[in-house]
């Protein structure tokens, strides 16, 4: 499952971006965007109206690895932008099952 991968191999998803600092800068856009990509694709499941599990779990797991890294290291910019892909996805669910409550 290719979006657990950045949780699983922490130490490698932290590490790349800051290795591709080291040849060139735009290097490290080009990691971020696949590695988030990655991460934010593929299916979901769950209830209907409720906060995907995966997604719950994806925001905790970000919440978690951003707590232990430098605001300064490129990483950073990869788990914000999945922490924030998972923040909206959990919104948008939550407004889905308003709507589903309003339509009953």
């Amino acid at each position: 499952m290719y979006h657990t991968f950045m949780f699983a191999c922490e130490p490698f998803a932290v590490q790349y971006p800051d290795r591709c600092r080291s040849v060139e800068g735009k290097l490290i856009e080009d990691a971020v965007e696949e590695l988030s990509a990655a991460a934010t694709s593929g299916s979901w499941s769950g209830t209907a109206g409720e906060p995907m599990p995966r997604d719950l779990e994806t925001r905790e797991a970000a919440r978690r690895v951003l707590a232990g890294l430098s605001r300064l290291s490129p990483a950073c910019a990869l788990y914000a932008e999945v922490l924030k892909d998972a923040e909206r996805r959990i919104a948008r669910s939550i407004e889905e099952g308003k709507r589903l409550d309003e339509e009953d």
